[in-house]
């Protein structure tokens, strides 16, 4: 229980932080409410046999907002309450998913809203975004091919089909790149050579190209954002 109340605190100071940049820029972003309707929605619905955070995020259909977004006051009264009893597995979406992994999940779409909107979401929640992506690519392009360095966040080894393969030291292919880039790049925001060319993530060695993986997440904002 006390795991998933900071779960669901990681959510509700991402959901402020998008509050606060509509507020302040004054747009109608029923993108983000419509994540945060269906996120509430599947955590008070039970599920079986969930599946694994990559296969789950794989599943997820990407649905415009419907024309009707409920209010934030509407939303959030469902999470108000930090000992909100959630079921460990419910059903979202795409089918059953550990609550923790849908948190995870609508926390990385909202952190990756704000940036586009160039707008700042918390640092936790960046973290916690980031270390989602990480998670993600490790498990569905595991190997030892090519280092992806986030610091201070998270390091995960990848491997795309052939190439060398390191066991100790400074592995021959890495791509290092911040926090806030690694989230746009993994959210699709952001294309690889874009980032290359910005300075924004730099590549050594042969085979260091990330962009076999990207996106890691399907991107959830359907239409560019009000000015």
């Amino acid at each position: 229980m006390a795991n998933r109340a900071a779960d669901l605190g990681l959510l509700q100071r991402t959901i402020a932080a998008v509050r606060r940049a509509e507020t302040a820029q004054g747009a109608d972003w029923p993108t983000a409410r419509e994540i945060v309707a269906e996120t509430v929605g599947a955590l008070r619905t039970p599920g079986a046999r969930p599946s694994s955070l990559a296969s789950y995020a794989a599943a997820r259909p990407v649905n415009p907002p419907s024309d009707s977004t409920p209010a934030w006051d509407d939303l959030l009264a469902g999470l108000a309450d930090p000992q909100t009893r959630v079921p460990s597995i419910v059903r979202g979406p795409a089918g059953s998913v550990r609550s923790s992994d849908l948190v995870r999940l609508a926390v990385c779409d909202l952190t990756a809203f704000l940036l586009s909107a160039q707008a700042d979401p918390p640092r936790d929640a960046l973290v916690a975004s980031a270390r989602t992506l990480a998670a993600i690519a490790g498990e569905r392009y595991g190997g030892r091919t090519i280092e992806v360095r986030v610091p201070p966040v998270v390091a995960v080894q990848l491997g795309f089909g052939s190439g060398p393969v390191h066991t100790r030291g400074t592995p021959p292919n890495v791509v290092e790149t911040d926090p806030d880039t690694f989230v746009r790049l993994g959210t699709g925001s952001l294309a690889w050579d874009d980032a290359l060319a910005a300075g924004l993530a730099s590549a050594s060695g042969g085979q260091a190209d990330l962009s076999p993986a990207l996106p890691l997440l399907t991107p959830v904002i359907s239409r560019p954002l009000a000015p």
